[in-house]
């Protein structure tokens, strides 16, 4: 027996459904009442962070030092005097290649870390917990801890050498080529574990009917992964690429200055970086034309990169 709900009319105590003007009145005022819970802190926010923001760049046109009092507008001029310099394009080259081995080396690590603890047993929940422990560390500090591990005499070349047999006393952090994916690396360590976390969510989705079927019909783990876990983890894939790819493009400053402070030479100074030290400098205009840079630099890299991984989501 089904039961309707209805109000009852002032005559005769008749049931009747409500009117459509009655729901569309309390649909106007579920309306309002988000809209006012939504309010306040749109305008917190706004006060708080995009105001400053806005009012920030606007310091980039200005001439504004620490070296006189005065602030004038500029234009262009310091945004036209760091492109003639030379040095912020090399800070540009280095934030890409940056953000480039950092995003590759955190999502593949975090797949590859979210396929092995995938099921939901004790010793893997267990190691989630343990894998997870980077994202508490402060950049600086695990900065600090990694300055000691690869340094020439450090834990690191120490253990290759008893490996090895022979003595080894690379510097890892002092060498031209190779320090950027260092440190590149650290930061992919210092951010794989949201993206792992996000990978295992993704995996908890896919059916396992769907994964004994095609397994039934022959296919082994690799086909498995390929062609069924792989297409169903793409929104998975297009929030990690897209986080990880915008924070590498941004971040890194802090263990960047805890373990090459933009060395050796220029070769680890990213815009980050860049940023920092014209700020420190009393520069404050170029710092903010920096910024300005760095925020329109993110902006190119990552609203193409949310359309295109949105598309190849529906392809798949």
């Amino acid at each position: 027996m089904s039961f309707t709900p209805t109000t009852k009319t002032a005559v005769g105590g008749e049931g009747v459904r409500p009117s459509s003007s009655r729901r569309s009145r309390t649909g106007r005022e579920e309306y309002r009442t988000a809209t006012l819970f939504l309010a306040l802190p749109l305008a917190i926010f706004a006060f708080l962070k995009l105001a400053p923001d806005v009012a920030n760049f606007y310091y980039a046109f200005t001439d504004w030092t620490s070296y006189h009092d005065s602030i004038k507008f500029v234009g262009l001029t310091n945004i036209s005097y760091m492109l003639q310099e030379g040095e912020i394009l090399h800070s540009i080259q280095v934030t890409l290649i940056f953000a480039l081995v950092a995003t590759v080396v955190q999502t593949a690590l975090a797949l590859a870390l979210a396929l092995a603890l995938e099921h939901n047993t004790r010793f893997n929940v267990l190691m989630r917990g343990v894998f997870f422990l980077p994202v508490l560390f402060s950049g600086l500090a695990a900065g600090y801890i990694f300055r000691g591990i690869l340094d020439p005499n450090g834990p690191l070349n120490h253990a290759l050498s008893l490996i090895t047999g022979h003595t080894v006393g690379f510097p890892w952090l002092g060498d031209l080529t190779w320090t950027l994916c260092v440190v590149a690396c650290l930061q992919a360590w210092k951010g794989f574990p949201v993206a792992m976390i996000v990978f295992v969510a993704g995996l908890t989705t896919v059916p396992d009917a769907l994964v004994e079927s095609a397994r039934v019909e022959g296919a082994n783990t690799w086909q498995v992964l390929r062609h069924v876990k792989i297409p169903l983890l793409a929104p998975a894939f297009t929030f990690n690429l897209v986080t990880t790819l915008i924070g590498a493009l941004g971040a890194g400053v802090d263990i960047l200055v805890a373990t090459t402070n933009g060395g050796p030479g220029d070769a680890t100074l990213n815009l980050g970086l860049f940023t920092l030290t014209r700020f420190g400098n009393g520069n404050f205009a170029e710092a903010t034309a920096a910024q300005l840079i760095l925020f329109i630099w993110i902006s190119v890299f990552a609203i193409p990169a949310v359309i295109l991984l949105r598309r190849r989501e529906v392809a798949l």
